[in-house]
Formats: C-alpha cells, sequence, structure tokens
C-alpha cells in the first residue's frame, strides 16, 4: 500500500505553496492589464476629441533643394 502524506492544519505542502504563488502573480498581471485598458481608453478618448493626431511639421529652408549647398543646412544635426 502507498503511504500517502497527512498534512496538518496550518501547514502546506509544496505543490500548493506554488499553486499560491501561481495565483498571485496571475491576479497581479490581471490587474495590470485592467489598469493598462483604462490608460489605453483615455489616451483613445483624447484623440477622439481633438479630431486627429497631428503630428508637428519641422519647417524647411525656401531654397532650391539642394543639398549640396552649405547655406540650406542646419547648423546641428543631432547629438549634443
Amino acid at each position: 500500500m502507498a503511504e500517502s502524506k497527512k498534512v496538518e492544519n496550518g501547514s502546506r505542502t509544496e505543490g500548493s505553496r506554488t499553486n499560491m504563488i501561481l495565483t498571485i502573480a496571475l491576479i497581479v498581471l490581471v490587474v495590470i492589464s485592467a489598469i493598462q485598458l483604462f490608460q489605453f481608453s483615455a489616451i483613445k478618448s483624447k484623440i477622439a476629441s481633438t479630431g486627429s493626431l497631428s503630428l508637428p511639421v519641422a519647417a524647411g529652408s525656401s531654397g532650391s533643394g539642394n543639398p549640396g549647398m552649405s547655406g540650406d543646412l542646419p547648423e546641428m544635426v543631432g547629438g549634443c
């Protein structure tokens, strides 16, 4: 006959401890997902209220458009 483990009141087996940790992790993930859903909803409603999402357009020079002319190039292209 197989000997079965007896669980005393108040003590937990290793399997139930693992299940409890997984359950807590799942609950935390669901809560984080719900928070992100509300944030996404708020952003979406702000975009809908403005009509569209417009990005600022950089003002270009009114020169000939020739990249070889050094007068049309910006002073700083990037970096510090």
